[in-house]
């Protein structure tokens, strides 16, 4: 077996989903396979990526074995806003990011349905990068009441620029690098699990200092170097 891959039985397991939703409720449905963009089954290119247009909705759900990525409209000059409902999907990649956003014009925000769990997973094995498995260039606001898994074995759990957490999510990270990364991070509810990163919160970068603000959320982190950094 490649040691140097994360460990895949502890990111499979429905535990961690069946432990952080309240007592009586469902546990999250199965992802189906195929994978489909607005109820509409796409097949992805031959590199295996599925390309969406910036400045849309887009309901996700099934697997892939490739890459999600956003790219901005060729006309655009202001910002956009595109929204990704995260409806049961299984993302992995050989790439750097299983779901990617370059155009820093582009406004991202992802929701995360009720009782689907989603996984998103990076398995490019190599030196530490600075690349998420969930990556926006850009503004990303994170919100739902579903179960996100961000895998990277050699990169972060989720990496954008300004990031917003709120509502009840289950954010579940098992990252080489940090767990979620940004130059703002504001967390203003959910459940978090982070496990391996070398920071589970990291704000800012070594030429700008960062803001990290916690403001609700019950926070859970394994084997990690530090906790919580804002990096000056």
């Amino acid at each position: 077996d490649d040691e140097s891959k994360v460990d895949q039985t502890w990111y499979s397991s429905t535990n961690f989903a069946h432990r952080v939703l309240e007592d009586g409720q469902p546990g999250p449905s199965p992802v189906e396979e195929g994978f489909y963009v607005n109820d509409e089954k796409v097949e992805p290119e031959d590199d295996g990526t599925v390309t969406l247009e910036s400045g849309s909705v887009y309901h996700l759900r099934g697997k892939l074995d490739g890459q999600v990525e956003i790219v901005p409209k060729i006309s655009t000059t202001v910002k956009d806003f595109t929204t990704i409902y995260l409806d049961g999907v299984n993302i992995t990649t050989a790439k750097e990011a299983a779901l990617l956003s370059e155009g820093e014009e582009a406004r991202i925000a992802v929701e995360i349905s009720e009782n689907k769990e989603n996984i998103l997973t990076s398995n490019l094995v190599g030196e530490l990068s600075s690349t998420g498995a969930l990556h926006i260039e850009s503004d990303l606001t994170l919100s739902g009441n579903g179960t996100l898994k961000c895998i990277s074995v050699s990169g972060h759990g989720i990496k954008a620029g300004d990031i917003l957490i709120s509502g009840k999510p289950n954010i579940y990270v098992d990252a080489e690098h940090d767990g979620i990364h940004g130059k703002l991070v504001r967390i203003a509810g959910g459940t978090y699990y982070i496990k391996n990163a070398n920071d589970a919160f990291s704000a800012g970068s070594k030429k700008k200092t960062g803001v990290l603000l916690v403001s609700g959320g019950d926070i859970t982190v394994e084997k990690r170097r530090y906790n919580f950094e804002n990096k000056n």
